[in-house]
């Protein structure tokens, strides 16, 4: 994990890469290993920056906005709508469906859309 001012960004080494025999199979007699240096490779083309972090999110939803004005970030458009907008001020609630709390707090925070 790297964690920066602006995003944590995550790289992955598929278990098949490090699960392998000498020989480069992978476990369950996949091909696709790289050997025991298969975690040594993977911290050097991390420190070389030759990685790119994969990116979990949902897609954009196709309607970003509620009745109450309330917009829905994803991790694809979280940049674009509260970071590269410096003249903007952002208020961001991060929502759990599951969470008491999250549920309760909503009415307040459709009332602070409207403001």
């Amino acid at each position: 994990t790297n964690r920066t001012a602006t995003a944590t960004h995550r790289y992955y080494l598929p278990p098949e890469r490090v699960l392998s025999d000498s020989e480069g199979t992978a476990a369950g007699g996949r091909g696709g290993g790289h050997g025991g240096n298969a975690v040594s490779r993977f911290l050097d083309d991390f420190f070389r920056g030759l990685l790119t972090p994969d990116l979990l999110s949902q897609p954009p939803p196709p309607n970003r906005t509620n009745a109450a004005g309330v917009q829905t970030l994803t991790g694809r458009t979280f940049r674009s709508l509260v970071l590269d907008r410096p003249d903007r001020h952002s208020v961001v609630h991060f929502y759990a469906p599951t969470c008491g709390h999250c549920k309760r707090f909503s009415n307040v925070w459709n009332h602070w859309a409207r403001l």
